[in-house]
């Protein structure tokens, strides 16, 4: 409880620029604690600890399959690295490619049930990034108007 309390009055903190009180958040994360086993939530905690470990591996692997393997941003990095800066908003505001993978190895997590969901949701986010992303890639390079 001391240190959900700690975590509670850091992010109140942080968001409000307020400070609260350790004692009376200890009292308060108890309370809603107390009830909450009261009410049973003991019984779908582990359904609630799987979905997360399905949820959030997708969003790792794209993340190491696009630095690691893809390099997509190389070139930008490695010239704001050189000044020392942050690459501009040159790059797409939102990664389709990535939240479509992401959603594919969700659903493959939570329903293949052969070995860890964990990792098959890490691995099938990390290969369909992969492939869409190869694939989009040479979309771009076909020509637009083919020679007749």
């Amino acid at each position: 409880m001391y240190s959900s309390s700690l975590s509670l009055a850091s992010v109140v903190e942080g968001l409000t620029n307020k400070k609260l009180g350790h004692i009376r958040s200890t009292i308060i994360l108890g309370g809603v604690g107390t009830l909450l086993s009261m009410l049973g939530i003991l019984a779908s905690f582990a359904d609630f600890l799987i979905l997360l470990g399905v949820v959030f591996p997708p969003v790792a692997g794209v993340m190491l399959v696009d630095y690691y393997l893809l390099r997509t941003h190389r070139s930008v990095l490695d010239a704001t690295r050189q000044t020392q800066t942050l690459p501009a908003l040159s790059t797409q505001l939102t990664g389709w490619e990535a939240i479509v993978a992401s959603i594919f190895g969700i659903i493959a997590g939570m329903t293949i049930h052969a070995g860890v969901p964990s990792f098959n949701s890490l691995m099938i986010a990390s290969v369909i990034y992969g492939i869409i992303v190869i694939a989009e890639d040479s979309l771009r390079k076909l020509p637009r108007n083919p020679v007749q």
